[in-house]
């Protein structure tokens, strides 16, 4: 949040609109991560809307990612639905940065509705995305995901074989969300 206020008070000094934007979207990406979901969902609207002002064809892959966990987060299911596709047709442009973000979103909204298969699909391609890309925070965020599919399932040896190398991978960071959810998914089993 602290960034995004910064971006935004500098970018507004200098008048720089698409920056303004960007400062707005960070602000509420660290609300929908604090769990203030009505909040990041009215700022994430307005960086939509003030990138489309812009005449911007970037970033929006990102900011309708966020937004459509920070909806389906506060229960507005159907626009959360809606907003995901968007950001996944956004990608049409070239900009796949967020691809394996998007899929683990998907494999999140199968998981809280129960369909296991289908989220257990979304996450080992938002896996495979993240291995391909070379994101290893991305590929940290999927299999911890994945592993609470196995743990519904009872696969408790695949999370080991899985999480452990991609833990001990990591050399600093360990107060990262991510990072230490994994290390206590670890410590449990």
């Amino acid at each position: 949040i602290e960034h995004g206020d910064r971006c935004f008070r500098i970018a507004n000094e200098q008048g720089f609109a698409f920056w303004i934007a960007l400062g707005i979207g960070c602000r509420g990406v660290g609300l929908k991560q604090l769990g203030r979901f009505e909040e990041a969902i009215d700022l994430l609207q307005d960086t939509i809307s003030q990138l489309y002002a812009t005449g911007s064809n970037i970033v929006f892959t990102k900011y309708k990612g966020h937004l459509a966990d920070a909806l389906w987060q506060s229960g507005r299911r159907d626009e959360a639905l809606t907003k995901l596709d968007e950001a996944f047709a956004d990608q049409a442009s070239g900009e796949r940065y967020m691809e394996a973000e998007l899929l683990r979103i998907r494999g999140d909204f199968a998981f809280d509705r129960g369909e296991l298969d289908q989220a257990e699909t979304s996450y080992r391609e938002s896996l495979a995305v993240a291995i391909r890309q070379g994101a290893k925070m991305y590929e940290l965020r999927s299999t911890l995901h994945l592993c609470r599919v196995w743990q519904q399932r009872g696969q408790l040896a695949e999370i080991r074989q899985d999480l452990e190398p991609l833990c001990n991978w990591f050399t600093g960071g360990f107060d990262m969300p991510d990072v230490k959810a994994a290390k206590a998914l670890l410590a449990g089993l």
